[in-house]
C-alpha cells in the first residue's frame, strides 16, 4: 500500500467507527511523521492538550499513545508535509503550557 493510499483511507474514514483503522495506518511501514501528525490532529489532538474529557477511554488511550510515540521519535520525517492546523494564538497558549514544539510546527 502506498503513502497516498494510506492518506486516502484516512480522509475517508468515519471516526465514529473507533480507532482500529487509524491504529493500523500508524503501524504501517509507510507511516511517517507528517501522517502521524495528521492523525493526531484529526483525532482531536487539540482537545487532548486542553484535557478535554469529552472522548471515550479508547480515544484517550489512542491519543495518549500517539502523543508519546511522536515525542519519542517513532515516526520518521520523510519529506512529506503537514501544515499544523492551530492558530498562532493557540500555538502561543500551547507553548505557555509546555507542549513540545513538534506539535506546534509545520512538518
Amino acid at each position: 500500500m502506498s503513502y497516498e493510499e494510506l492518506k486516502k483511507i484516512l480522509m475517508n474514514y468515519g471516526w465514529r467507527n473507533g480507532v482500529t483503522v487509524p491504529q493500523l495506518i500508524l503501524k504501517h511501514q509507510k507511516c511517517d511523521l507528517a501522517l502521524a501528525m495528521e492523525i493526531f490532529y484529526i483525532s482531536d489532538g487539540y482537545g487532548f492538550f486542553l484535557n478535554s474529557n469529552s472522548g471515550s477511554s479508547d480515544w484517550l488511550q489512542f491519543i495518549s499513545r500517539l502523543f508519546g510515540d511522536i515525542v519519542a521519535g517513532k515516526y520518521p520525517s520523510t519529506g512529506n508535509h503537514y501544515r499544523n492546523p492551530l492558530t498562532d494564538a493557540q500555538k502561543d497558549k500551547m507553548r505557555e503550557n509546555g507542549i513540545p514544539e513538534i506539535f506546534l510546527s509545520d512538518i
